[in-house]
């Protein structure tokens, strides 16, 4: 997994595994998710432009690889933290990501697929208004637990992954 950002990474250990294992629908693994260390630095990064759509796609497609039809995929909670962050991703790519993550129909990325339905739902709703771009530089509002501020969102290629296309090539 070298070319994975180390937040992702994170996503994959057994120890990560461990904490979220009992979520059984998407709403619980949403909610277990959001509460770690890890996902609020993951999503820190992405707003940060530490990580973007470039990184996200090699992450995606890297953790795929090991994609086995009618075994247990054993890295859906790193794609499920990834739809989650998208969530609050108001990028073309973040559209992308979790369109095309919702339309995956495998058994094996079940819990996965119904996190990315479940974000969209919960973007589709959001009051959030997106940015504006001003001199250039993409701006948005973010909010966080105790504290709303402006923050600069990096430009970010617009770069398509089609998760459904990557599955079924590896099924």
């Amino acid at each position: 997994m070298t070319s994975i950002p180390k937040i992702i990474e994170a996503f994959c250990l057994d120890r990560f595994e461990d904490q979220v294992a009992a979520a059984s629908t998407p709403a619980v693994l949403r909610k277990l998710i959001r509460n770690t260390d890890e996902f609020a630095v993951l999503q820190e990064q992405i707003f940060s432009g530490a990580i973007n759509s470039t990184h996200i796609k090699a992450s995606v497609a890297e953790l795929l690889k090991s994609f086995e039809k009618g075994k247990p995929f054993r890295f859906q909670s790193a794609l499920a933290a990834i739809a989650i962050a998208m969530e609050n991703s108001f990028s073309e790519y973040s559209d992308e990501y979790l369109s095309s993550l919702s339309k995956v129909r495998v058994a094996e990325l079940s819990i996965a697929t119904r996190v990315a339905e479940l974000a969209i739902s919960l973007k589709s709703h959001s009051t959030w208004t997106p940015p504006h771009e001003i001199k250039g530089v993409l701006v948005g509002l973010t909010s966080g637990p105790k504290t709303i501020q402006f923050v600069e969102l990096q430009e970010q290629e617009s770069m398509s992954c089609d998760l459904t296309e990557v599955v079924y090539a590896q099924a």
